[in-house]
Formats: structure tokens, C-alpha cells, sequence
């Protein structure tokens, strides 16, 4: 199997190759300048850039590969909008079909331990003080939506395990839930190779016109 992989999460937005043998990763940080890092809307249209390089790589034959892994969302708008352009623009051009990675399942995925029978709610910062999030069980999610991090208690109880990537301040106000920061966790990059590889033998792959962005939340224009 060989797949290329398009994450397109401002925080750490990268593009990958991946096969049996062999796993090439490029980050958008390589060809972000400092004054662009402020901007984390910045990143991800250097992906493009992730994939030339990629692309120009003896070992990588675009032609050759089976698929096109690509997180759809929850998260950042213009991310999403871009990582999704890009994919859909290669699987176009080669007659390939895409693989769509859910956000929430990436980052449960982070896990070295997913236990059965017990509830995870993964959570995803939006706006603060917003985090998107879903509540999952045997690999069902159960519900999702956005809510404060100050109001959590509405929504789940101290038998619920949080799971994100948490910040020292986010932690310390959830101290009283179970938690586990994926900061300690598999690597993103690792994860999201092996859900792809999940996904496609579980035969989960989309033609582009089909694969929709995931948003939670309406995005309201503001007029002049």
C-alpha cells in the first residue's frame, strides 16, 4: 500500500508519503518564514510545497500510489479548505480516491490504549474559550458539537475520559477530570499514517466529489 498523507492542522501541518517500507515526511514549518509563524493560517497553504518536495524524491512515484489521506475537519476554515483543495486536485489528476480523516478519530488514535466499553471525549480548540468536541464509544461517536472549556461539566461527567492537546493553564482548570494530553502520546504523523492504513483495508475511500469538509460550527461573514 502507498498513500500520501495531507495534514492540514495549522499547529503542525505537514505532508507525507507512506508504504510498506518506506515513510517521508515534510512539514510546512521548513518553508514558513518567521514572520508567517505568528499567522497560523499561514501554514498550511505551504503544503503545496511539502508535496513538490515529496514529489521530486526518487523513491516516491505519484503514479504508483493508492490513495489520498487527507484530515477533513473539525478545525481551522482556511485549513481545512486548503488541505481539502490540494487533495482533491491530486486525486483528480491521477484518478485516485481519498481517504477522510476525522479530526476527533486522529487524535483518539494518539492513544497507546483505546479501552472497551469506556467513553472518550476528544476535545479540539477552536475559539477560545471553545473547543469542538465528540464523544466516542467503541469507535461510535455518541455526540459532538463545541462548548467552553469553563462549562464542560454540562455535557460529560468524571466517568468521561478527556482527551486533547491540552495547554498547562487547560489542564489545570480540568484537573478534576481524567485526562490525557496526546502531547505524551504516538506521534501525529504516525497516527494518522497508521488510521489511513485502517481505513483503506476497511475499504473507507471516497471518489474527491464525495469527501466533504467536517464543520461543526456555522462560520458567520462578517460584513463591513
Amino acid at each position: 500500500m502507498k498513500l500520501i498523507l495531507i495534514n492540514s492542522n495549522p499547529d503542525n501541518s505537514f505532508a507525507a508519503y507512506y508504504s510498506s517500507s518506506v515513510f517521508i515526511m515534510s512539514r510546512t514549518a521548513n518553508f514558513v518564514s518567521a514572520e508567517e509563524l505568528n499567522n497560523v493560517n499561514k501554514s498550511p497553504d505551504k503544503l503545496i510545497h511539502c508535496l513538490n518536495y515529496i514529489s521530486s524524491l526518487p523513491e516516491v512515484k505519484l503514479n504508483d500510489i493508492d490513495a489520498i489521506s487527507v484530515t477533513i475537519g473539525p478545525g481551522s476554515f482556511t485549513g481545512i479548505r486548503v488541505g481539502l483543495a490540494i487533495a482533491k486536485g491530486i486525486a483528480d489528476s491521477l484518478g485516485k480516491k481519498i481517504i477522510p480523516i476525522n479530526n476527533f478519530e486522529l487524535i483518539l488514535s494518539r492513544l497507546q490504549n483505546i479501552e472497551k466499553n469506556k467513553k472518550y471525549c476528544v476535545l479540539i480548540q477552536a475559539k477560545l474559550p471553545e473547543y469542538y468536541y465528540s464523544i466516542i464509544e467503541n469507535n461510535k461517536e455518541i455526540k459532538s458539537g463545541f462548548v467552553q472549556i469553563s462549562e464542560i461539566n454540562t455535557i460529560i461527567d468524571d466517568n468521561i475520559n478527556l482527551v486533547g492537546d491540552f495547554s498547562d493553564e487547560t489542564m489545570g482548570k480540568l484537573s478534576y477530570f481524567s485526562m490525557s494530553n496526546i502531547k505524551n502520546f504516538k506521534p501525529e504523523a504516525e497516527a494518522m499514517a497508521e488510521l489511513s492504513k485502517k481505513l483503506f483495508d476497511s475499504g473507507i475511500i471516497f471518489s474527491s466529489g464525495q469527501v466533504k469538509p467536517l464543520y461543526i460550527k456555522d462560520f458567520v461573514i462578517k460584513k463591513p
